[in-house]
């Protein structure tokens, strides 16, 4: 049976909704219960009409058809191009009359309630990916909506080792994305401002031969400097971070929790762990998001500036 072109986006919206949802599930307090109650719920809605218009169902009221209708017409589909059923029905119309309580009367669900939507949510998706389109949920990368290759690539690797539940590979890859991230960020400011990357090195070199020279005559002037620097490198970080619109609190829970990358020459990277690391699933997946909304952000950026440019010649 052949499927539309459209089907991996919407595949992939699916699972990003769902992965917002499960984000939101980890952290405290009742907004963000309330997000992810929202997010688990809007991401089955938004596989069950990819279901309809893959598959064929028919909704009886176009406009504005209920939950329920929209379910049974995709199950009806299943059942006659796929001759199966969508799995937890009773589950799945709990979860979203507790969203609509959520929602419409303020009716937050309790923290062990959201992990148990977390667990049907993802169940429902995963299984019905296989029932109605032969994929494999863990085959849908939510890395494949980011333009840059190489990007695309340290994350979708990230979040492969999470899968493999190797915690600690996925965290490195996430880390080292972000300082990729902000080695391009840096490289296309100097490009846009016409700054010399060469001078800019440069610039860099001398400072660098100032720390080794007092280090000659002073070795107490040289931890001085040093930790001059490293204060510069850990603002500098939070102002490439806030100019992506990022929330300063993920990214102070993201330096906590991921070692520092420095790069060689050729790209390789070396981790440096300076505390320990609590590298579990929950943490595993907060530090992805954050560096992949980066990502996303940054791209975005890119593209609104390249049509800005477009509309002005």
């Amino acid at each position: 049976m052949s499927f539309s072109m459209e089907l991996p986006k919407r595949l992939l919206n699916a699972k990003l909704v769902l992965n917002h949802g499960i984000e939101h599930g980890a952290k405290t307090g009742d907004l963000n219960r309330l997000f992810s109650i929202i997010s688990l719920d809007g991401a089955i809605e938004n596989f069950l009409y990819t279901v309809i218009a893959e598959l064929g169902g028919e909704l009886k009221h176009q406009k504005k058809p209920s939950f329920n209708e929209v379910f049974s017409a995709a199950d009806e589909a299943v059942k006659t191009k796929r001759n199966n059923f969508l799995p937890l029905k009773t589950e799945i119309m709990t979860l979203h009359q507790t969203r609509n309580e959520a929602q419409h009367s303020a009716v937050i669900p309790d923290i062990s309630t959201i992990s148990r939507f977390i667990v049907y949510s993802s169940d429902f998706l995963a299984k019905s990916f296989e029932i109605c389109f032969n994929i494999s949920l863990d085959r849908i990368h939510l890395a494949d909506a980011i333009m840059d290759s190489e990007l695309q690539k340290i994350m979708e690797q990230a979040e492969d080792k999470r899968q493999e539940k190797d915690y600690q590979a996925s965290v490195q890859h996430s880390a080292l994305a972000f300082e990729i991230l902000k080695r391009k960020k840096q490289k296309h400011e100097m490009w846009r401002r016409k700054i010399d990357p060469f001078v800019h090195s440069q610039v860099n070199n001398i400072l660098m031969g100032l720390v080794f020279q007092h280090d000659r005559s002073e070795r107490a002037l040289k931890e001085f400097f040093d930790s001059i620097l490293k204060e510069l490198e850990y603002l500098n970080d939070r102002l490439e971070v806030l100019s992506l619109g990022a929330n300063i609190q993920e990214y102070l829970f993201f330096r906590k929790n991921t070692p520092y990358v420095s790069l060689s020459m050729t790209g390789k990277p070396h981790f440096v762990t300076i505390r320990q690391i609590d590298s579990s699933d929950t943490n595993c997946l907060r530090i992805f998001n954050f560096v992949y909304n980066l990502i996303l952000s940054w791209e975005s950026a890119i593209y609104k500036e390249s049509e800005n440019a477009k509309t002005q010649e």
